[in-house]
């Protein structure tokens, strides 16, 4: 979908205005998961397929597996970024995860997802329970994680909803490659519905920056919508005064 390229333009379009540096990006174009900046790519599980320029998950048994771990570890200051549209309505039971790294175990175990129990977003082994509620609307949203070496924040469509302090939301050593739709290990906790606009940093982006790169998905269709029907009219008056 138009919205979701011109969102993917935005972020690298931030990325190289402040300090921080896109390692890999992902548009979900030409039917794989082909990384756009760097060499991780990602192998489709058990029928997971890209289609639309979206991942497209049953929340069965399927997920994208990358050959290596595409979240900076060991203490190095990273944002994430990740669009994604549950199916719905939602009838929401047990753990899912749009993205996970490293093994079960605190803190080596990081992911973004649900937890059952309380209905929340959860961002990790050490952060079980963000404080806010998993959107369960059925359209796009989009989750931001960074850490800067001593907090990890949370965004929720360009908004930060929680910080937590501790030093390592990732351990460096004994951590199994990443997963997009399932949490660590790539064989539990699956997730139902769309992936999209995948983005890694090198580095924190501060409140400001996610703000400005990310915009509420409704308002971010519309410009998509609006800039479509302008290029369609702008080639018709072309076309008259031809």
């Amino acid at each position: 979908m138009k919205f979701r390229l011109l969102l993917t333009a935005a972020l690298l379009t931030s990325a190289s205005l402040s300090a921080q540096t896109l390692i890999h990006a992902y548009d979900f174009s030409g039917g794989t998961v082909t990384d756009l900046v760097g060499s991780a790519n990602a192998t489709l599980m058990n029928g997971a397929t890209v289609s639309n320029g979206h991942l497209a998950l049953d929340g069965v048994n399927d997920y994208a597996i990358f050959d290596t771990q595409i979240v900076p570890t060991g203490g190095t200051a990273f944002t994430v970024m990740i669009s994604a549209q549950a199916d719905g309505p939602l009838n929401l039971v047990g753990h899912h995860a749009l993205l996970g790294q490293g093994n079960y175990g605190s803190p080596a175990g990081f992911f973004i997802g649900y937890h059952t129990d309380n209905g929340h977003m959860r961002a990790g082994d050490s952060w079980e329970d963000i404080g806010v509620p998993y959107p369960t609307d059925g359209l796009w949203h989009s989750y931001v994680v960074t850490y800067e070496g001593t907090t990890t924040s949370f965004y929720l469509d360009g908004t930060i909803v929680g910080s937590h302090q501790y030093a390592n939301p990732i351990a460096s050593a004994d951590s199994a490659n990443t997963v997009l739709g399932a949490a660590i290990y790539g064989g539990n906790e699956y997730f139902k519905g769309s992936i999209a606009n995948v983005q890694i940093y090198n580095g924190a982006m501060s409140a400001s920056q996610v703000a400005a790169a990310v915009p509420e998905p409704a308002t971010t269709a519309l410009a998509a919508a609006g800039l479509a029907l302008g290029v369609v009219l702008l080639r018709r008056r072309r076309a008259v005064a031809a």
